[in-house]
């Protein structure tokens, strides 16, 4: 077995942990970082962007080509690729004719597109021809399968490297932050938050580009050190789900309880089946819960919170590390024929 990984080398890219655990598993494989050699041209200048949305622009069949030929000295068995926006069907079809087995994680939704970063018809084009199709969301899995293709359910992950050890200002804050950039729907649900007298703090780009309560106080964007070191001093977190995930999680779902945090999340299914409810999450259906919710927190002592924040971490030690999905993944390799 040789398998070819084909995504993003960005430190925050997921496809370089499950390298790094088919690597611990002994298993031959190496990462393709095609998204980056799409970005290193995309991003260069103005006038890249305006050729490539003309449709003008060859970059995707010049990196694609390259594709193939990296492919062709590397001779994978088995090629997965993760999303998969810059790797067009017809190089798709090329590899799957000379026997190799190609399989998808999409984390996002492959049918619902809410920016230019969540998909494209790539995307849409390319779905029948993965011989293995993942995805972290359970209706998605579904529509799928309706389609007659080869699909499995692969919840995102995290790795709990170190036992949590909660400092002094831990919970400190008595406020609710939101850590992600302003849309439309977040500021309206913001905003109806803030009308009910809850103090929140927002954390992101662009959000003084939007009309905001006057309760809600803005901060710059923070990197994921400062995330992770944010995410225990308040007294919640606050997790919207968005229009392609309405009834599933997002990785906030999980880094939450793993940094350390209370969190505060939209009501579904998924959230329900990996926590309790009131005490691991506190999930609500629409803003006049969430202000419930939010009052029902402050009520709770800081060592009845932390048990919570510890039973929620223990779930993820036993259910959603990447080792156990890396064992399911290879799992699934076997049984493709």
């Amino acid at each position: 077995m040789k398998i070819l990984l084909i995504g993003s080398k960005f430190d925050w890219s997921i496809e370089l942990t499950y390298l790094k655990e088919l690597r611990n598993k002994s298993i031959e494989c190496e990462l393709y970082n095609l998204q980056n050699l799409f970005y290193d041209y995309y991003y260069t200048s103005l006038y890249n962007k305006i050729i490539f949305r003309s449709g003008l622009s060859t970059i995707l069949k010049n990196i694609n080509k390259d594709l193939l030929l990296f492919v062709e000295q590397y001779e994978p068995t088995h090629i997965w690729v993760f999303k998969g926006m810059e790797i067009l069907p017809s190089t798709l079809k090329i590899l799957k004719s000379k026997g190799i087995k190609l399989i998808n994680f999409n984390p996002d939704n492959p049918f619902v597109f809410t920016g230019s970063g969540s998909g494209n018809k790539n995307i849409t084009q390319s779905i029948n021809l993965y011989d293995w199709y993942l995805s972290y969301d359970s209706t998605v899995v579904k529509q799928l399968q309706q389609m007659k293709i080869h699909t499995n359910l692969f919840p995102f992950a995290i790795d709990l490297a170190y036992d949590f050890k909660y400092s002094n200002d831990a919970l400190s804050i008595k406020k609710i932050a939101f850590i992600g950039n302003p849309d439309q729907e977040r500021v309206l649900f913001l905003n109806q938050l803030a009308d009910l007298k809850i103090p929140i703090d927002v954390y992101g780009h662009n959000w003084n580009t939007f009309s905001l309560h006057k309760g809600i106080e803005v901060h710059d964007a923070i990197d994921k050190v400062a995330y992770q070191q944010l995410v225990p001093k308040y007294r919640a977190l606050l997790n919207l789900m968005r229009i392609h995930n309405l009834d599933s999680h997002n990785m906030r779902s999980l880094e939450i309880p793993a940094y350390g945090g209370v969190q505060l999340a939209s009501k579904t299914k998924d959230h329900e089946e990996f926590f309790e409810n009131g005490k691991e999450i506190f999930l609500f259906s629409d803003a006049q819960e969430a202000a419930w919710q939010w009052h029902h927190i402050q009520e709770l002592s800081s060592e009845d919170l932390q048990k919570g924040i510890n039973s929620a971490q223990n779930k993820l030690r036993l259910n959603h590390s990447y080792a156990a999905r890396t064992e399911f993944f290879l799992n699934g390799l076997e049984q493709l024929c």
